[in-house]
């Protein structure tokens, strides 16, 4: 019989030891377990700005992303001509993966109106943006 070779990555961990073990069910229905593997996650290793979720949204959204080193992080909010909505982050972030959930507010607490717009990441050299759109 062939050996197969299995292949998983999990990309979400953090600094911790995993252990992980396959099932192995056969077509009669019987089981059979591998030895357990164990291996340790070290953080993210690159910057990473997650697209929003949901997308689009009504009353509050959430952007995940990561940092792979200690740094300033920055996070603000546009509009299609570019004028600065809101921040979400302006502070030093350790290495490590976060959550922030904005509310569909700008700077002065104010509801927005319906439209697309951008958020935007800064940290040293990594900048990224994505597009969102709120619908009210």
């Amino acid at each position: 019989m062939k050996p197969y070779v299995y292949t998983y990555v999990d990309n979400d961990v953090e600094n911790n030891q995993y252990f992980y073990r396959l099932k192995q069910i056969d077509k009669d229905g019987s089981y059979k377990y591998s030895i357990i593997c164990s291996t340790s996650g070290n953080g993210p290793q690159i910057f990473i700005l997650s697209q929003n979720f949901p997308n689009p949204f009504n009353s509050s959204t959430t952007i995940e992303y990561k940092v792979p080193k200690n740094c300033n992080v920055n996070i603000q909010i546009y509009n299609l001509v570019g004028q600065k909505i809101k921040t979400l982050v302006n502070t030093q972030k350790e290495k490590g993966e976060y959550k922030i959930y904005w509310d569909g507010t700008d700077d002065l607490g104010e509801n927005i109106s319906t439209g697309v717009y951008f958020y935007k990441i800064n940290s040293g050299a990594f900048h990224n943006v994505k597009k969102l759109l709120l619908i009210r």
